[in-house]
């Protein structure tokens, strides 16, 4: 689904006749063809949405994205990943649904005219967890470290992958149970949403 928020028509012009079939660079993380089922799964590798060295976001948590196509399906994914810092030992009822994306949610990705485009989530997700304890292997802190991120699935139908493939995405808004999650996508990485769904259509 896509909700135009801001789109002259010229920029729907623009859109509409934008170059989406254009061979995108592809490395793949999953390229197979089952010898005896004939089925498929694609998937690209991932790609953050941050610079390599972007010190200047102030956000507590990164974002990457993949492409994935298992036969004729096709979805977009989204990871976040975060970490926090305890003084005593977290129970576990502390480390339950620190990131939930539900069951139709949405994924709002602004592109570089301005229209957004919704996917909406597949199935129902939770972050996984992992607890550090002080001063032990990679935590060299006196505090605990949880380190905990998710995987969050959205459905591409046609409309929205011509859409994402059709020009660069600037912004992107995970909505999950709790609150949402926003950046703006750093610049060397605009074309990585757009590249990563060309690349699952490529390989079909």
């Amino acid at each position: 689904m896509i909700r135009w928020y801001c789109l002259s028509s010229l920029a729907l012009l623009a859109l509409l006749t934008a170059p989406s079939a254009l061979a995108a660079k592809c490395s793949y993380a999953t390229n197979t063809k089952d010898k005896f089922t004939k089925e498929t799964t694609v998937q690209t590798d991932w790609n953050s949405l941050h610079g390599l060295f972007d010190f200047s976001s102030d956000s507590d948590f990164t974002m990457s994205i993949s492409a994935y196509a298992p036969n004729d399906e096709q979805y977009l994914i989204v990871k976040i990943s975060a970490m926090k810092f305890s003084d005593t030992e977290p129970r576990a009822y502390e480390l339950e649904d620190l990131i939930v994306v539900s069951e139709g949610a949405s994924l709002m990705v602004m592109m570089k005219d301005e229209s957004v485009v919704e996917l909406i989530a597949s199935q129902r997700r939770s972050a996984r967890t992992h607890v550090l304890k002080p001063n032990a292997g990679s935590n060299i802190t006196d505090n605990y470290v949880i380190d905990y991120d998710i995987d969050a699935r959205y459905v591409l139908d046609a409309e929205s992958a011509e859409a994402l493939s059709a020009q660069d995405a600037t912004h992107i808004r995970v909505v999950s149970d709790n609150k949402n999650y926003d950046i703006e996508i750093h610049k060397r990485s605009v074309g990585d949403i757009r590249n990563a769904v060309g690349c699952i259509q490529q390989a079909e």
